[in-house]
């Protein structure tokens, strides 16, 4: 969400304009967290100074980011007008519109977040939280959907690199990294520090190699047709490589993987899963 700022620039010459866009720029970001060294965005927040460093080298822009503990001082500070240039899920979006507090971004949205703005395309109706009469203000967060679903392959670097980080495009690229964390004894499935997944993701792998959409409760989508996985080769494939891993002693398998193991030497999992919040330690994460 972003907060619309004064268009002094508007009223210079051109060659002040151009004066005012080399200037350093640090945009504000206010949202909730706790970035305290005991919080839960603590090793997030080094990760943001590192991300604005770099930034501020290339595009001469940095940001900080306000972590907001408490929900409601978040939501007082959101609507007593504090200097923000963006603010993450705010409250009262029509209030903050009504008073002018928010930039209008229907014109930038189609080349700033294409694929964001393609997405409310179909959805022009009144409870549309991102179209207000007629308008866009926030920018539309895309939920994922079996049509959108990825599934993120999570590999300890120090092994990647031993294995000679050879491209992942299949499943049997996952088996054959595998079986090199055995032979070279890198995997020990008792501490789980081997391969780490559930069922569905690994179903929902497997459905993608082979074309289909994975649409949960056993059903897949493959040119235009709805269909039953159990007719498919899908799960044909998915208890040839469960038994391939497991003979190998290279695969935990667990029921809900929800997060990757930080002990395991890759885990696949659903991207919705890797998230800032879910990873203990951002500056060793990879």
């Amino acid at each position: 969400m972003v907060i619309k700022m004064q268009e002094e620039v508007g009223d210079c010459s051109s060659h002040e304009k151009e004066e005012a866009l080399l200037k350093p720029l640090t945009l504000r970001i206010l949202t909730t967290g706790d970035s305290s060294f005991s919080g839960r965005q603590h090793e997030f927040a080094k990760i943001v100074d590192m991300a604005s460093a770099m930034t501020m080298e290339k595009y001469n822009t940095a940001f900080v980011i306000d972590f907001i503990k408490s929900q409601e001082d978040f939501v007082s500070r959101v609507l007593s007008g504090e200097p923000a240039d963006i603010i993450c899920f705010p409250p009262e979006i029509e209030r903050l519109i009504e008073e002018g507090l928010l930039a209008d971004l229907t014109d930038l949205l189609p080349n700033l977040y294409p694929e964001s703005y393609m997405q409310i395309q179909d959805i022009q109706d009144e409870d549309n939280p991102v179209i207000y009469k007629g308008r866009i203000y926030p920018v539309p967060e895309a939920h994922q959907v079996p049509l959108t679903m990825k599934y993120c392959l999570v590999v300890n670097r120090e092994f990647y690199n031993a294995a000679g980080r050879p491209p992942i495009n299949t499943v049997d690229d996952i088996i054959a990294l595998a079986e090199f964390g055995v032979n070279n004894r890198y995997f020990n499935r008792r501490t789980k520090q081997c391969f780490t997944t559930d069922e569905y993701s690994l179903i929902g792998l497997i459905c993608q190699e082979m074309g289909y959409i994975d649409l949960d409760f056993g059903f897949g989508l493959k040119d235009g047709n709805v269909v039953p996985l159990e007719e498919t080769e899908v799960f044909d494939k998915l208890f040839e490589t469960v038994s391939r891993l497991d003979e190998k002693e290279t695969l935990f398998l667990n029921y809900a993987l929800f997060t990757f193991e930080s002990r395991a030497k890759m885990s696949l999992v659903d991207s919705r899963y890797i998230s800032p919040g879910l990873i203990s330690d951002h500056l060793r994460f990879h």
